[in-house]
């Protein structure tokens, strides 16, 4: 839960009103880290799965509805969340991002960070 409520600041600071929060977390998040269709795909869903999981625990108080299979499952998946939070994190840490930089990230105006680092801010 920690995991998800960390990344969660990371990745919906610019979103004041709260819309579409677990759309904008996923967006964010995939094509931060993603160099390529295909990985931004797998980040997505990797990112949906956190979500879903820490905002199932938040609001119900149970991993998985208590299913012994279901935790199990979570619990294997749990080093892909961290990895995948650990390149989030360092890719923030590495170039900090302005609203307008997550703007022109999600439209595909900037392509990803991962490809060109310092393309945001050109676009801009």
């Amino acid at each position: 839960m920690d995991l998800g409520i960390g990344l969660e600041m990371l990745l919906l600071r610019d979103n004041p009103h709260r819309e579409q929060l677990a759309l904008t977390f996923r967006l964010h998040g995939a094509w931060l880290v993603s160099a390529t269709t295909e990985e931004r795909l797998q980040n997505y869903k990797v990112l949906q799965e956190l979500y879903d999981n820490r905002s199932r625990v938040a609001h119900t108080g149970l991993l998985a509805e208590g299913n012994p299979q279901s935790i199990t499952a979570v619990r294997d998946a749990f080093p892909s969340y961290q990895a995948l939070a650990e390149r989030i994190c360092r890719q923030l840490l590495h170039k900090p991002m302005r609203r307008e930089d997550w703007k022109a990230l999600v439209i595909g105006a900037a392509n990803t960070l991962v490809d060109k680092p310092n393309t945001i801010n050109d676009v801009v």
